[in-house]
């Protein structure tokens, strides 16, 4: 509206107050207004305007804008987003935490509950771990880190405590491992070995994941996935240790000890290089089909005899210190740093004596022992804190014996163990019932276990029925053992164990 009047008219009329907008028209003295008409709603295509000045208006605004009216207008502005700090697969808090650190927590917080072989070997294994992949932090640490530390691995060689003794360098690390390993040929570790370090490093990243750690875990599954990309093809337990053949057995049974009944002695007339367990030992694995550690460790309290008069060894959980550690296949020498341990409760049986034994004179020396005070059948064998009475027995056997005595091949094919499988494949060749030799073996019955639990004096009868007609392929030529010189051995021995304990140097 151009004028005054007709405001106040609408005003009186209305007979209230109405909303009024004044405005002066741009470079005029010339007013106008703008009124909201009570009761009339105008809609917006009912509104006519003069395009000219409308543009005439804002054209005169805008010329009046100053560049301080636009800056106080505008918004402020928002900052810039800080750039999102990288943690990977780690918890922020956790991301900048070097590998050590959690290493060191997980050995402290499970140190109480592994058992001295379990805590050996998961130290070793984040010592290998470490050291192969560096000292990173949780925030660098994922599957490709490790695919890393998969390709060194495959570098590393085989039974590294044997290198390490081999070339007189006991604390040689990973690293200067795979240089020796480089330097002289010497074979690596199997595609088994590395996918069971890779599993092994799984479990701790697992229990990363638990404390809050990491998110997720880097190696979940990957031990499998190493194992395929390597090409490794699964075998049966059966299959990872090969029987000793016929020359084989001929070539162990017919040294000096068996030959003779007894080892050499010294000029001065003592046993430093003989030990009853050289007789005994291979003898037992192949005619009662003992894992080496369950020998090793037997009590003479476990060599029993039925009231039907069946000698037989007890192979029993019985005791504070008996606890599950012999292992079969790859693991056959594994066992704990406790005084006794089996494998499994399958273990604990009853193995009749095999007639051959009783005739070299096996019980005769068991009770010579038991007269002479002793309460072990190997008294002496040390007994180490982590592998328990098999391990200077295996050490023995595997490498200075087989190995460097016989010349028999060390790739890990034919060891001790290798006399439970010819005791297991003489069994199943002479068709003897599942039960019985799965009772002889220590494995489970699957079904047959409730009948196992009855009637155990006549179940060992019966056991020693068919044990004694099979003679397991031992050669002839295997001469009685001497006990007298066997006790003088085990007292020699016995002698040289605690001058070294004192420092004091065994005659020459």
């Amino acid at each position: 509206m151009r004028f005054a009047e007709e405001v106040l008219a609408i005003n009186q009329a209305a007979r209230q107050p109405v909303d009024v907008s004044c405005f002066m028209l741009p470079q005029s003295r010339t007013s106008g207004f703008v009124v909201e008409i009570p009761g009339r709603a105008i809609s917006v295509d009912q509104l006519m305007v003069n395009k000219a000045d409308v543009e005439q208006l804002r054209s005169w605004l805008a010329s009046r804008i100053t560049p301080e009216m636009l800056a106080e207008a505008a918004p402020p502005r928002a900052p810039a987003p800080a750039d999102t700090p990288y943690h990977g697969l780690a918890h922020a808090r956790h991301a900048h935490v070097p590998l050590a650190d959690v290493l060191s927590i997980y050995i402290d917080r499970n140190r109480g509950k592994w058992k001295p072989n379990t805590l050996h070997t998961n130290s070793d294994r984040c010592a290998i771990l470490l050291e192969l992949m560096g000292n990173l932090p949780l925030k660098d640490i994922d599957r490709g880190a490790l695919w890393h530390v998969v390709e060194k691995l495959r570098k590393l060689p085989d039974g590294r405590q044997h290198v390490r003794r081999r070339f007189k360098r006991p604390e040689t690390t990973f690293t200067e491992l795979i240089e020796l390993a480089e330097q002289h040929q010497l074979p690596r570790l199997s595609t088994q070995a590395i996918e069971k370090l890779v599993d092994g490093f799984g479990e701790i990243f697992t229990w990363a994941v638990t404390q809050t750690c990491l998110t997720a875990n880097p190696a979940l599954k990957l031990g499998s996935e190493v194992f395929s990309s390597l090409g490794g093809k699964r075998s049966k337990a059966s299959q990872d240790r090969d029987q000793l053949s016929p020359d084989d057995l001929k070539l162990i049974f017919s040294v000096e000890w068996f030959a003779k009944g007894v080892g050499t002695k010294t000029k001065e007339g003592l046993y430093y290089a003989y030990r009853p367990y050289y007789y005994w030992l291979p003898l037992l694995g192949l005619l009662a089909g003992g894992r080496l550690n369950e020998l090793a460790q037997l009590y003479l309290a476990d060599i029993c005899c039925s009231p039907s008069g069946v000698n037989y060894l007890d192979f029993n959980l019985d005791g504070e210190d008996k606890v599950n550690a012999d292992k079969d296949g790859a693991d056959a020498q594994g066992a704990s740093g406790q005084d006794k341990s089996l494998k499994t409760i399958n273990a604990v049986r009853q193995v009749p004596i095999h007639p051959r034994l009783i005739e070299l004179g096996f019980i005769d020396y068991v009770q010579a022992l038991r007269k002479a005070g002793h309460a072990r059948l190997f008294p002496e064998l040390q007994h180490d804190k982590t592998k328990g009475y098999g391990k200077h027995a295996g050490s023995w056997f595997n490498e200075r014996f087989l190995g460097k005595q016989l010349g028999i091949k060390r790739d890990g094919r034919k060891t001790f163990h290798s006399f439970r499988h010819n005791f297991s494949t003489t069994l199943g060749d002479a068709d003897i019932p599942s039960i019985v030799k799965s009772q002889l073996m220590g494995h489970s019955f699957g079904k047959a276990e409730n009948e196992s639990r009855y009637d155990k004096g006549r179940r060992i009868d019966q056991l020693a029925e068919h044990l004694g007609a099979l003679n397991f392929g031992l050669p002839d030529g295997v001469n009685k053992f001497s006990i007298t010189d066997g006790l003088q051995a085990v007292s020699d021995a016995l002698t040289l164990k605690k001058s070294r304990r004192s420092g004091v140097k065994r005659p020459t």
